[in-house]
């Protein structure tokens, strides 16, 4: 018998595979067309003089509409709303479903011992 560990770790090691190359791929074809991904996550740092595109702004300007955004979020926003949703929904099907074994053996953690 298959020890239940194995399709898990299976599984997870070829989802980062996937994951990764799809990720590679989609980065060396967005440089090729002439997209630098590495200045959009470079934002605030000195210009670059390879990239003459990339703008004089100080980091305070580039973090100032985020943090407006921040300050306007509250208890009763809608996303906050749909985060704690999913927080109870999560909970609530952990609490009913989960405590039971017989649905399926290779979720329940009682049997991996």
């Amino acid at each position: 018998m298959v020890s239940p560990i194995l399709p898990f770790l299976g599984s997870f090691f070829l989802t980062t595979t996937v994951v990764f190359l799809t990720a590679r791929t989609v980065v060396t074809s967005l440089q090729s067309a002439g997209f630098h991904f590495t200045d959009i996550i470079l934002v605030g740092l000195p210009k670059d003089i390879n990239h003459p595109e990339m703008g004089n702004l100080e980091f305070q300007e580039y973090i100032e509409p985020l943090q407006q955004y921040v300050r306007t979020l509250t208890l009763s926003s809608p996303q906050v709303l749909a985060a704690a949703g999913a927080v109870l929904v999560t909970l609530l099907y952990l609490t009913v479903f989960g405590s039971s074994c017989k649905s399926n053996i290779l979720l329940c953690i009682a049997s991996w011992h």
